[in-house]
């Protein structure tokens, strides 16, 4: 069996050491399924007002009002759904946290978004609270997948427990720096940042770091290329014929994902490509023409300095990892063959959109440095924040020891509110 992807992993080595959760069901009263949604009503998750702190310390900012008019959007329009599809029915959830909400992240983040809400991610207090959107869609989607996980053939999915302490050491590793950075870095320390989320040069731990925190120093969630290797080779691993893929269930298009592996970034997709990811493509393409300065200091970012591993190298390692793991794999970790046909597509499509989503931030970042666009770089380190506070919380959603196999999958979830409410 296999054990989860780069998102369970490194979170679950940063918060080993701290207490456990519960998790009390949610209760509200629902009106008629065919009333006009109005809201969101959260399930207990990790938030400031539910005893984690540390997340008001990082300036995280609970934005229930926003997470309500975008559960509007969702219920109100044409709504995309698994493969790219988009739908008119029923509101579902599941649909609106594991594929809308993360997909319309990425788009306001890459300036490609419909309806912005009036977001500025430049702005801090916008950030913050686009931060908490990230926090509240990653955490439910890793209760949604270890929920899914237990209730078809891994009934005995670890947990690990988490607490404040582990969410503080979290953002202090991943997020702080690269934020302050965004926010009042000089042009050169953006640039350099935005280098740097290219890399993940770590191989053997230095003297003084922790065991238990390795593979999150190796594969940590701010190293786009580390996350668009890692999670292709997982997309790649859920397809049949391998041994992941479930059994009675079938991918819904053809050639979902292929990719040359010989190729820095070479993914394409048997499903739309999100805006993000096209408008990410436009401004790589551009620099990969491009002549000069430009290119020298593509070349010299994608070959590396003395020193550095050359990204193709380093992507070639990211894939060894994911195949290291899902290959061979961990007993009693994880694997999707009991996955339902309705989870399955949710799945693919999530996964799918994810790796977009890193294959475009790794492409801005090339971008951005190669043409020592400072404004473009600040979106990029932003960007990536909004990425790694996804991480972090799917691993707490994903590895919590509270979420059980009897709790249904209504009460783990949250749910619309409606008119009638």
């Amino acid at each position: 069996m296999k054990a989860p992807s780069v998102k369970t992993r490194l979170t679950a080595l940063v918060a080993a050491t701290v207490l456990a959760v519960s998790v009390p069901a949610a209760s509200p009263v629902q009106a008629s399924d065919d009333s006009p949604v109005t809201g969101v009503h959260l399930s207990w998750y990790p938030g400031a007002e539910t005893g984690y702190g540390a997340l008001a310390q990082h300036g995280v900012t609970s934005a229930p009002e926003l997470l309500d008019a975008l559960a509007r959007d969702f219920a109100d329009g044409p709504r995309l759904t698994s493969y790219g599809g988009t739908t008119t029915g029923a509101p579902d959830m599941q649909d609106f946290l594991v594929l809308w909400l993360p997909v319309w992240l990425d788009e306001l983040m890459s300036g490609t978004a419909a309806d912005t809400h009036g977001l500025d991610p430049s702005r801090p207090a916008d950030l913050s609270k686009i931060l908490w959107l990230a926090h509240v869609a990653g955490y439910y989607g890793g209760v949604w997948m270890r929920k899914n996980f237990l209730d078809s053939d891994v009934p005995l999915h670890a947990g690990l427990p988490f607490g404040n302490a582990g969410i503080d050491q979290f953002y202090g590793n991943f997020v702080d720096r690269f934020r302050a950075v965004a926010d009042s870095g000089d042009p050169g320390q953006v640039l350099a940042a935005t280098r740097a989320t290219l890399r993940s040069d770590l191989v053997i731990a230095p003297s003084g770091i922790d065991s238990a925190t390795l593979v999150s120093q190796i594969l940590p969630p701010t190293d786009n290329l580390a996350a668009f290797a890692y999670d292709s080779t997982w997309l790649e691993n859920l397809l049949p014929p391998h041994l992941d893929a479930p059994v009675g269930a079938v991918p819904g298009v053809d050639d979902l994902f292929t990719r040359d592996q010989r190729q820095l970034l070479g993914a394409r997709y048997g499903i739309p490509e999100q805006a993000y990811l096209t408008r990410a493509r436009a401004g790589y393409d551009r620099v990969l023409s491009a002549t000069g300065e430009v290119k020298a200091r593509y070349d010299q970012t994608v070959d590396g300095k003395f020193g550095e591993m050359p990204l193709q190298l380093a992507q070639q390692r990211f894939n060894l990892y994911g195949v290291v793991v899902y290959g061979i794999g961990l007993p009693a970790a994880s694997n999707y063959r009991g996955f339902s046909q309705d989870e399955y597509d949710r799945v693919l499509t999530w996964a799918a959109y994810a790796v977009m989503g890193n294959q475009a931030n790794s492409m801005n970042g090339l971008s951005a440095y190669a043409g020592q666009d400072v404004p473009a770089a600040r979106n990029q380190l932003r960007a990536t924040l909004v990425w790694a506070a996804y991480v972090g919380a799917y691993g707490w959603g994903h590895l919590n020891p509270a979420v059980t196999a009897a709790q249904p999958m209504s009460t783990l979830l949250p749910v619309f509110t409606r008119d009638g409410t």
